[in-house]
């Protein structure tokens, strides 16, 4: 195995452990870390100025992701640049009450978010006035 492989298979793995929800993803059936790692290659390869390119490790670990919570991705095979393993990812088969857990999290990620939305500090609006100074309205 590659140390590319090993990477984002050691990502995947810790995200599987502390992302509930990922973990579903991840233990589809369909997908392998030779075909995610043959993803993230072909993504990268579409970036590529003369042949070469340079991208953030959040960015691989990003594809990494997209390409196990899609069911229909395209993978665009890159040329000379084959990545091969016959070792299967951690296997996560996700329990009844962790399934209910990922839910509740996310719920809850959702609920925190549109109350800090609602929450969060309004802007005041500065208004011009005759004497070349501002005025901030109290009721904008």
């Amino acid at each position: 195995m590659s140390q590319f492989q090993d990477a984002i298979q050691a990502y995947l793995d810790q995200r599987a452990v502390s992302d509930p929800l990922f973990a579903v993803a991840y233990a589809k059936k369909n997908k392998n870390i030779k075909q995610c790692c043959d993803y993230c290659m072909g993504e990268a390869q579409k970036q590529a100025v003369n042949g070469a390119a340079a991208i953030p490790d959040e960015v691989v670990f990003g594809w990494a992701v997209h390409y196990y919570d899609e069911d229909d991705i395209k993978i665009n095979h890159v040329r000379g640049h084959a990545l091969r393993s016959d070792r299967p990812h951690a296997e996560y088969k996700p329990t009844e009450e962790d399934m209910e857990a990922a839910k509740k999290a996310a719920l809850k990620r959702l609920e925190d978010e549109a109350y800090q939305k609602l929450h969060a500090p309004k802007k005041t609006k500065r208004e011009p006035v005759s004497d070349g100074s501002t005025q901030m309205s109290l009721f904008a």
